[in-house]
């Protein structure tokens, strides 16, 4: 099991936000960074020092931004699956349509639902109050 906090904070609602109700919030207590990710991986793995972590890591994330950026839909086995999209004009033609129509490219995420699953499973939520 693993505990995720979350704060209880205030939202304006209804119509011009004139109602005032309280929401749970994920409460996220810092960044976990590459380092300290590399470091676990060498602790969890034998025989396979931080400079090759580093060196597979990096070919890996050059890798999956090429085939991003080339179009391809990357899936990460447990993770999910990345892909981009954007927002399009409308036009009455096809022959209208220009690559200046295309607006607010994004990635979009969707997590495998193994891992869907699992988080459901082993998550147990628990208020963070300062």
């Amino acid at each position: 099991m693993y505990t995720f906090r979350f704060k209880v904070g205030p939202k304006k609602v209804g119509l011009g936000g004139k109602q005032l109700k309280y929401v749970a919030r994920p409460y996220y207590a810092g960044k976990q960074r590459e380092k300290d990710i590399v470091k676990q991986t060498v602790e969890n793995t034998r025989g396979v020092n931080e400079g090759m972590i580093y060196s597979v890591l990096e070919a890996v994330t050059q890798e999956f931004r090429e085939h991003l950026f080339l179009g391809h839909p990357v899936k990460l086995t447990g993770l999910g699956t990345f892909r981009i999209s954007f927002d399009s004009a409308t036009h009455d033609s096809p022959d209208d349509f220009t690559a200046t129509d295309i607006k607010n490219p994004r990635i979009i995420f969707t997590p495998d639902m193994t891992l869907r699953r699992e988080m459901a499973q082993v998550l147990r939520f628990q208020e963070y109050k300062e």
